[in-house]
């Protein structure tokens, strides 16, 4: 109940602030709305992942990147319970939270998560090499924001490579 209040508090903090965002806004309530009710059905359900992260990618797509965060991470919170640490829905949104970070230029914090999010993949039996990929590309991101260019400049390589290799990879072999 708390939750939902939030989330349409936020929604009407976003109308007050962003002019001629009423389609916009209708369609954000309607999906916060569906998320609200996957969640009160089945809590750490696919559905309820899916549906948040819809309404995070959605809320991106606006700009609204503090309202995304928060819908990131209920999905977040309900991959860690419905299918623990390791899951790979909790590597992708690991992945998505840290881009939203680096786009407001706080790149050092989403470091973490592009770490873990690597670690998610790399133990994945079915072979996560975009996922991974993307990770590294991640990092890279990270540390050219931090100014070293070399360590950007080899994972940038290794994600490259990685692309394109058709045998089985893993940083960990690499490190």
């Amino acid at each position: 109940m708390l939750k939902k209040l939030s989330t349409l508090i936020l929604t009407f903090l976003v109308a007050i602030f962003l002019p001629s965002c009423g389609a916009d806004l209708q369609t954000d309530s309607r999906l916060a709305e569906v998320a609200h009710r996957a969640r009160a059905e089945a809590p750490f359900g696919p559905r309820t992942i899916q549906a948040f992260e819809q309404l995070a990618k959605y809320r991106t797509s606006r700009g609204w990147s503090r309202a995304a965060e928060s819908a990131y991470i209920d999905a977040l919170a309900a991959a860690l319970e419905g299918g623990g640490p390791d899951d790979p829905a909790v590597g992708r949104l690991l992945l998505a939270i840290g881009t939203l970070y680096c786009d407001r230029e706080n790149c050092p914090r989403a470091r973490p998560m592009f770490e873990r999010a690597l670690e998610i993949f790399e133990k994945q039996e079915d072979g996560s090499r975009r996922e991974i990929a993307k990770c590294l590309e991640a990092l890279a991101r990270v540390s050219r924001s931090e100014g070293d260019e070399t360590g950007a400049a080899v994972l940038g390589e290794q994600a490259r490579l990685l692309d394109v290799s058709k045998n089985s990879w893993s940083l960990a072999a690499n490190r």
